[in-house]
Order: structure tokens, then sequence, then C-alpha cells
């Protein structure tokens, strides 16, 4: 029996700029993306400095305030991440895609 092999491939990043709200499962943010491309449903690692702060997944994400599927750099998007609340503002977020 094998075990199926998970490829995560580094599709974007983003440093937060704002905390709007926070739930015990859920984080409203807004941030920039630096680099790539953010897609609605990827997998989402929460960096502060060189530490893993925790890992989350991308449920919703926002572009002038409308719905869209995926944010490309140098955008800003607002975003809603299932995820633990400890993200805080300069906090940059990877974002992988899983295949």
């Amino acid at each position: 029996f094998k075990k199926p092999t998970v490829v995560r491939r580094l599709s974007g990043k983003m440093k937060l700029l704002a905390v709007f709200k926070t739930t015990p499962k859920t984080v409203i943010c807004g941030g920039k993306v630096t680099e790539g491309l953010v897609k609605k449903g990827a997998k989402v690692k929460v960096m502060r400095g060189k530490e893993i702060i925790t890992y989350g997944t991308l449920q919703n994400l926002q572009s002038n305030r409308e719905n869209v599927s995926e944010v490309a750099a140098p955008n800003e998007a607002g975003l809603e991440i299932a995820a633990e609340p400890v993200l805080q503002v300069g906090d940059i977020l990877e974002f992988f895609l899983e295949k």
C-alpha cells in the first residue's frame, strides 16, 4: 500500500496590513500581494520573521470589495482565512496549492 504524496507549490506571498475581525476559527484581514498569485482555496502558512505561527485555508478572497477567485501582485486583497486568530499586522502569508 503506497501512501499518496502531496506536492505543495508556493503560489504567492502577501504582507498583512490589517486584521478586521476574528472569531475562534476564522480571521478576516487585508494585505498586499508581494509576489505571485493568491488563489481562493489555497493553504496558508503564517510567518512572523522566521517563525511559523499557524496554518490555515483561504476561504474567501476579495478585491475592490468584490468576491474573486485570485489576486496577483502587486494588488491588495481582503481575505477570510480558516485559522487560529493569532495573525498580526506585518505577518507574511505564504499561499500553497496542493496536488
